[in-house]
């Protein structure tokens, strides 16, 4: 009984609102002095015990699932920004096998452009060859000039169809190397891009541990902040 009147006095001591008059504030001073129960409705007070108690755990519940949920919105922000930049690094993939066609396009206008040159040298050195032979044959009289003048006029055809060729490859190869330099552009703007906004994530991180922190101190452009080093 002693110990169950120390129990219920410590009770009483730690709510001021079950101190209603001077008699049970006296009565409470009883009962720590002497370590006996003497309030007048023990069951009721057992039933104040508990409820205090319930209000108590209530109370550390409803706290606990206030800051789970904030933890929760704090990992659905994680997951949207992961996922975003899972968006991002597809797109940049993208592109990267973009670029990869259009490099494979201009190796092949190139390799194109080789064989119109090379085709163009031999027609050179084959018109170079017939006015060799028009001139011998001009010099020593046995020539069927008609005849070599229409294989010279062939063969001056046939080069101005290959330059015409290789106009055109030329043409090819400049629309290759203009759409290849347009992909590298997108390219460095996506990853720049890409790294700005892990930089500023890593800022709001940072200012989440430092509430005091001051925003407008900080450099939020990571290329600006290197160029400053």
């Amino acid at each position: 009984m002693a110990s169950e009147g120390h129990r219920i006095a410590n009770y009483i001591a730690l709510d001021s609102d079950y101190l209603e008059d001077e008699e049970l504030i006296e009565q409470t001073s009883m009962t720590k002095r002497k370590g006996l129960s003497t309030l007048p409705d023990l069951k009721q007070r057992n039933e104040a015990d508990f409820e205090l108690i319930f209000k108590s755990s209530l109370s550390r519940t409803v706290s606990n699932a206030k800051s789970i949920k904030k933890v929760g919105e704090r990992l659905i922000k994680e997951l949207q920004f992961i996922k975003k930049e899972q968006d991002m690094l597809e797109e940049i993939s993208q592109l990267m096998a973009e670029l990869k066609n259009e490099k494979f396009g201009r190796v092949k206008a190139e390799e194109e452009l080789a064989k119109c040159k090379e085709e163009l040298l031999k027609t050179q050195e084959e018109v170079e060859k017939l006015v060799y032979e028009k001139d011998k044959l001009e010099r020593d009289g046995k020539s069927d000039l008609s005849q070599l003048v229409a294989e010279f006029e062939k063969e001056k055809t046939r080069r101005l169809e290959v330059e015409v060729q290789l106009t055109r490859c030329n043409g090819e190869l400049a629309k290759a190397l203009k759409e290849s330099k347009y992909i590298e552009g997108c390219l460095v703007e996506k990853w720049k891009k890409s790294i700005h906004e892990s930089f500023q994530n890593a800022i709001d991180q940072v200012c989440l541990g430092f509430p005091g922190l001051d925003m407008n101190s900080i450099t939020l452009d990571p290329f600006k902040a290197v160029k400053g080093k």
